[in-house]
């Protein structure tokens, strides 16, 4: 039996199918861009009155950080979402998207720390607790990920499926790996921010019993929204790392 090759060869269903999981991501991108621009143009006018026309302290960079780290990271997975992408090009990409989705989350956690810390009375003990296990979180977090960036191996479509290549007409490039290492990373994620909600409770169930004041009410509010965003999202992808076998990544337009 002779096998089929040319414009006879078929194409490899598992390809067309995570080609077609790729368009979606990028409208997800391109959604997301929208709604951060959209997010900027309201409350910019806001952010020069409260922000930048405050003092420089801790807290104005720690927000200011958290604010526009996302913008390179999203100029970046636009860019590689309209151009063609080589297979060194696309581990670039998926490493620095990973790492800047990392310091991303330490920083906002370190923002929790600190209004933790400010719930709690200014407590030394609060304050040393929580930047340990911050730091030993950090460390764990920044090790596995550097340990999954080195089991990454893409691969151009062409080398995949070449007659997908050429229907196609785009240079995609597949990324593999066999670990769930990041379903653990994403679990200390939730984990502290499990620790950080908890320790939020705690303090909040005494303020009740001491006072309502609108600005305490609108804290631990806000405090309770931010956990249940923040921790299903955290969660969600513990559960998505651990339950998808093969982890077949498509980046490229």
């Amino acid at each position: 039996m002779s096998v089929p090759d040319g414009p006879d060869l078929p194409l490899i269903p598992e390809v067309v199918e995570n080609i077609a999981k790729s368009q979606l991501f990028y409208v997800f991108i391109v959604a997301t861009a929208a709604l951060y621009f959209y997010d900027h143009s309201v409350t910019l006018s806001a952010e020069i009155d409260l922000v930048w026309r405050s003092k420089w302290g801790v807290g104005k960079v720690l927000f200011l950080t958290v604010r526009y780290i996302q913008w390179p990271e999203l100029l970046v997975l636009l860019y590689y979402g309209f151009f063609n992408s080589s297979p060194p090009d696309c581990y670039l990409l998926y490493a620095s998207t990973t790492y800047s989705l990392l310091v991303g989350v330490t920083i906002a956690h370190v923002i929790l720390v600190l209004r933790t810390w400010a719930l709690w009375d200014t407590s030394r003990q609060i304050l040393i607790f929580l930047s340990v296990l911050l730091c030993a979180i950090t460390a764990a977090d920044c090790y596995l990920v550097a340990v999954h960036l080195r089991t990454m191996t893409f691969f151009s479509i062409s080398e995949v499926d070449p007659r997908a290549a050429q229907f196609y007409d785009n240079n995609f490039c597949f990324g593999i790996t066999h670990n769930k290492i990041l379903s653990i990373v994403w679990g200390f994620v939730a984990a502290f921010e499990l620790v950080i909600f908890v320790m939020t409770a705690i303090k909040g169930v005494g303020h009740f019993h001491q006072r309502r004041s609108s600005l305490v009410s609108s804290i631990y509010r806000d405090s309770m929204l931010c956990f249940i965003t923040i921790f299903g999202i955290s969660a969600a992808n513990v559960v998505i790392g651990y339950t998808n076998p093969g982890y077949d990544l498509v980046l490229g337009p």
